[in-house]
């Protein structure tokens, strides 16, 4: 039998990020997927399929469909059939999103599929920012029931977590508080990332306190933003496999328990790996999710770069190899740490559901050797893998790219 081709990433863009843009979502996707297309030389009447998730700041019912309107990607539907589908699992929307294109292209008849995501947070006003992301973790009537957490709802059932993680492994605050460190030193070498200098390990540990052993400047930071790929057979960027797996939508008070059902990510890289016959040994790239330091922490692990249990090392070797090269005025080598060359969510930008968008840029231009502002290229990058996390460690999505 012949085998079908491969689905694989013919182009891709982001919008200007940054913080209080004042632009519309909408907008902001139109412009990352302008320079999508262009990348990939594909006209807009060419594209089958638009998958997208929904925003925060400017939610609509069926969104993919409203922004299929917007760019009016329904003016050729009368010549052929169009699919537009809003993908809702949280910040694993994007991967989960590009598995679904992958589907499309090699199993359902589409030839061209395009995903998108945006959102403008930090144009909103910083009250309702709270009030809508306390409502989507839960509605008042539910919340009024977890005696355990109070607002902001989200950062502080991360918190929840990060406790019951701290009482049965050997992980300190100061381990957590070095993925931030970590991640602005990331930052600082991409030209688009909203944080330009790095932390200092007291500047995090003394920032505003937001929940137990998590303070402000662990934090995903709010920004503006948006994101598109295309996804065709014709790509130099192939999707090769990746992982899904799902956990109960809350956590519970009882710290043993809540551990129990947070543990879609290790599922989710084992299907990921499977898929592809591999392991993180054979990973030259990692995007790995980082709404906060735990949920790194726990991507570190379910990834394989750690053993469970030993993550917290692991970012303290990392912190300590970069402190040294920070006292000889070197920057970290990308060798030494091929995790988040754009800094992730805690120093990037994250827009909502829109942050693992970035990670696959990234990795879109580690394998095609032009991660090259500011020496973020991996050398000799062949296999790079991305993870999406959504709601409170309910939703994972890992999706395994290599160059052709």
């Amino acid at each position: 039998a012949i085998c079908p081709a491969m689905a694989t990433v013919s182009g891709w863009g982001a919008s200007r990020i940054g913080v209080r843009l004042g632009l519309r979502p909408s907008q902001l996707i139109q412009e990352a997927l302008s320079r999508a297309l262009g990348r990939a030389q594909i006209a807009k009447t060419s594209v089958d399929a638009l998958l997208a998730c929904p925003s925060l700041s400017d939610p609509k019912f069926m969104e993919a469909h409203h922004i299929a309107t917007e760019c009016d990607l329904f003016d050729h539907a009368q010549r052929r059939p169009f699919c537009a589908k809003t993908i809702d699992v949280g910040g694993a929307s994007p991967v989960s999103m590009l598995l679904q294109a992958k589907q499309m292209v090699e199993n359902e008849g589409y030839n061209v599929v395009v995903v998108v995501g945006g959102d403008s947070v930090s144009s909103l006003n910083p009250r309702e920012f709270v009030e809508r992301a306390d409502e989507a973790f839960a509605s008042r009537e539910v919340r009024q029931n977890i005696s355990y957490l109070k607002s902001p709802y989200i950062p502080n059932a991360y918190a929840h977590c990060t406790t019951a993680h701290m009482q049965k492994h050997n992980v300190s605050r100061e381990q957590l508080a070095m993925v931030s460190v970590l991640m602005s030193a990331q930052a600082t070498y991409h030209p688009l990332a909203v944080q330009r200098r790095p932390y200092d390990l007291d500047e995090v540990l003394n920032s505003t306190t937001v929940g137990q052993n998590l303070n402000l400047l662990e934090c995903a930071r709010k920004a503006d933003g948006a994101a598109a790929i295309v996804v065709t057979k014709k790509g130099n960027i192939k999707v090769v496999g990746g992982g899904e797996a799902s956990s109960p939508a809350l956590t519970v008070e009882d710290y043993q328990s809540t551990l129990s059902r947070i543990s879609s990510a290790k599922h989710a890289f084992q299907r990921a790996y499977d898929s592809c016959n591999c392991s993180a040994k054979d990973i030259d790239f990692f995007g790995l999710y980082d709404c906060f330091p735990i949920c790194f922490l726990r991507a570190v692990e379910a990834s394989g770069l750690a053993k469970e249990g030993q993550g917290g090392q692991w970012i303290e070797d990392k912190f300590r190899i970069w402190n040294d090269c920070r006292s000889m005025k070197q920057r970290l080598s990308v060798k030494d740490f091929p995790v988040n060359t754009h800094g992730g969510l805690l120093s990037f930008g994250a827009p909502w559901e829109v942050p693992a968008f970035f990670a696959l840029i990234e990795a879109f231009e580690q394998l095609s050797l032009t991660a090259t502002e500011g020496g973020r290229q991996i050398p000799n990058c062949k296999r790079a893998l991305v993870y999406g996390n959504g709601g409170v460690f309910n939703s994972s999505s890992v999706v395994v790219l290599s160059s052709s």
